[in-house]
């Protein structure tokens, strides 16, 4: 996956950790880099010892689960699945927060185990382009639940979506070595969705990069590269006839912050 801890969720919850690349958008994980650095490796790992802390968080909390993986990777088996669901059902005062890029099982498992999947728990899907969110998303909708979201992180070029039975859209950024840059129309082309839909929209981060007519006197610290709106690489602006290009600046994810327009988006 792709999420860093943000002020979305105030706590995580990994009965599982690793996973393997499953489309573009895993090229460069951050949690495949840190389970490489920390742990050795990026396989699928099973915590038995950590199923039952929810149980012990007496204040409500807004909880991440498996950040440092995906949940319905095949080598996760149904009985651990069981186990985990079993806990979010039973500590219910908390909201839990599921993110995968395998929505097929995550579909086959919620329709047979858990339906309809209570309102606590809320089910999302990851896309980072038009052909991944067309894969993706509808199957999502499919799904038995309360609430359906989306996380389109790394965003990696324009998305158009049905926001049918969606609840909440987020959109970001890739960060860390060799995070690839963001057009900025493809982010106000989804907020503009989803507040046509009246669907929340966070804006997480613009990543490592901001585009230059935002980027002030950190424009002066990093590299420029030229993106285009259509997601094909640029090797020169004058090679993009007929097409938008932005330039956009590397100056780190914390100086090129979360500002859209103006404002936070923090739906």
């Amino acid at each position: 996956m792709s999420h860093k801890p943000g002020d979305w969720w105030d706590k995580s919850y990994s009965p599982i950790e690793g996973c393997t690349p499953i489309s573009k958008g895993c090229n460069r994980c951050w949690a495949q880099s840190f389970l490489r650095r920390f742990r050795g490796n990026t396989g699928v790992h099973l915590f038995p010892e950590r199923l039952d802390q929810p149980l012990h968080w007496r204040k409500a909390r807004t909880v991440f689960v498996a950040p440092l993986g995906d949940l319905f990777h095949d080598d996760v088996p149904n009985w651990f699945l069981a186990h985990v669901f079993a806990r979010m059902l039973q500590a219910h005062r908390h909201t839990y927060i599921v993110l995968t890029k395998r929505p097929e099982r995550m579909e086959s498992w919620i329709t047979v185990a858990l339906n309809p999947c209570p309102p606590h728990i809320w089910l999302g899907v990851s896309a980072e382009d038009q052909e991944r969110a067309d894969e993706r998303i509808p199957i999502l909708r499919r799904i038995p639940a309360a609430v359906h979201w989306l996380s389109l992180e790394p965003l990696l070029g324009p998305i158009r979506a049905d926001l049918t039975d969606i609840e909440w859209v987020v959109v970001g950024g890739e960060t860390g070595p060799g995070a690839r840059p963001m057009h900025p129309q493809w982010v106000r082309d989804i907020r503009n969705q989803c507040v046509a839909a009246g669907v929340p929209f966070w804006f997480k981060s613009w990543g490592e990069w901001i585009p230059s007519d935002q980027a002030g006197m950190s424009a002066r610290l990093g590299r420029t590269e030229w993106v285009a709106l259509d997601g094909n690489p640029v090797d020169i602006p004058g090679s993009a006839l007929n097409r938008q290009v932005q330039l956009v600046i590397r100056v780190g994810h914390k100086r090129a912050g979360r500002r859209l327009d103006g404002r936070e988006w923090n739906q």
